[in-house]
């Protein structure tokens, strides 16, 4: 199923226009930031360039366009503008593999990776509605926020991605987009926010960044739902948060075990990732819990939990 995306993509459609069929090839890094062989990310490449396909890995930057990442025998590709004049160079697209990434952008991969906008829309609407205001066609109108610190339309949230530039071929993601798999991740019991308020209202977070720990409750969460659903989503609470779902009892990692003061609650998710493959951890003995996920991992969790 894989066997083409696993191991190239075209560059954007401007560039093949430019440069011609020399793009055409397999180990194309659609992301310049991102090379199939010769740096430490590389181990990652397969990884994004499946994402990518599937539509989820999408850039968070424009530069220039490297003459070492392109395939033999093409040139760095240029563009002649409207008229007369000089040619101009094409940006290239970047990736940002080692980024760390927030709690918004979190729920971007997860939501994303089992519904297109399509579905996310009649999702909402069957719902309650959508507080983004993006699906006004929604008979419940536009209800306010579960959480209150998104902002009218997500306006609150930081975006890490790229606006819409049809001319690069990018359709970009909006904060009123984020506020809607955000969204999403409350009503189907994957999160119950930060739990940081000391009022009445709920807040999320979105631009806090994620540990590895709390990764693994919303992949989990997101994976297993439909069978093992959360306390969050009505089921009875029988472990810690209420998700049904068994998992291995013995430690993977010796840095995450149920009596851990601290990552003790995360034990089932991260042995949950470990028993389906979705992680090996960062060594053969820990999972290093407590560090920040990047957008590399992020990518690779999700293709392994969703789509191999």
């Amino acid at each position: 199923m894989f066997s083409n995306a696993k191991n190239g993509a075209l560059l954007i459609s401007a560039l093949v226009l430019a440069t011609g069929p020399a793009f055409a090839q397999t180990n194309s890094p659609y992301f310049q930031d991102l090379l199939p062989a010769g740096s430490p990310d590389s181990a990652y490449f397969t990884y994004v360039q499946i994402a990518k396909n599937l539509g989820l890995a999408v850039p968070s930057a424009v530069g220039s366009c490297l003459p070492s990442n392109l395939p033999p025998g093409a040139s760095t590709p240029i563009l002649p503008p409207p008229g007369s004049g000089a040619a101009q160079q094409l940006g290239c697209l970047y990736f940002g593999p080692d980024t760390f990434i927030t709690r918004a952008e979190t729920a971007y991969w997860v939501v994303r990776s089992q519904m297109d906008e399509t579905q996310i829309t009649n999702y909402l609407c069957a719902t309650g509605g959508d507080p983004s205001g993006l699906s006004p066609q929604c008979n419940g109108g536009n209800p306010v926020s579960a959480f209150a610190d998104l902002g009218v339309a997500g306006a609150a949230i930081v975006n890490p991605f790229l606006g819409a530039n049809p001319a690069l071929g990018i359709t970009g993601v909006t904060q009123a987009q984020l506020m809607r798999y955000i969204t999403v991740m409350v009503r189907r019991g994957y999160t119950q926010g930060c739990g940081t308020t000391t009022d009445l209202t709920l807040d999320f977070c979105p631009n806090d960044l994620v540990t590895r720990a709390q990764m693994s409750v919303f992949i989990i969460r997101a994976k297993m739902n439909n069978v093992f659903p959360t306390s969050l989503s009505g089921a009875q609470q029988t472990t810690p948060y209420g998700d049904t779902f068994s998992f291995p009892p013995v430690p993977y990692f010796t840095d995450v075990t149920p009596a851990d003061p601290v990552f003790g609650p995360y034990f089932p998710y991260i042995q949950e990732m470990r028993a389906l493959a979705i992680t090996s951890g960062t060594s053969a003995t820990t999972f290093s819990p407590g560090n920040n996920v990047t957008r590399k991992e992020i990518a690779t969790f999700v293709v392994r939990a969703f789509f191999l």
